[in-house]
């Protein structure tokens, strides 16, 4: 009986982690299907910054945490751009709109600078 509960054990460990690996892989899939239709703006610029955004598929909505991501994020989700870039701004309306902004000041670093959320309703 001990040993069959084991077996059972195991089975359910195995049977979790196969259920988050699928998960992952599917969304691989949909990320792959989906970069080509990103879109990025042209980039603009104030005294500190330059700025873009960039829209992704609606199909990816369901992949976005809902707060700022770091580069590694937001790369992992197939946003392809020059390093330097940070997520710096939710827009609520619609998750699906990254806004990214660069600092013009090559001595600037990111992390020193406060992040802004926006809702629009």
């Amino acid at each position: 009986d001990l040993q069959f509960l084991y077996f059972i054990e195991l089975i359910t460990i195995t049977m979790a982690e196969w259920s988050q690996m699928i998960k992952g892989e599917v969304a691989k899939k949909r990320i792959i299907q989906c970069m080509g239709s990103y879109r990025y703006t042209h980039r603009f610029e104030d005294a500190d910054y330059c700025y873009r955004l960039v829209i992704l598929h609606p199909e990816i909505i369901p992949l976005l945490p809902r707060r700022l991501m770091a580069e590694q994020e937001w790369r992992s989700l197939g946003v392809q751009q020059s390093p330097g870039w940070e997520h710096y701004m939710i827009h609520e309306p619609d998750p699906r709109v990254l806004f990214f902004r660069r600092s013009l000041d090559p001595v600037a670093t990111p992390a020193s600078v406060a992040p802004i959320s926006v809702n629009n309703g």
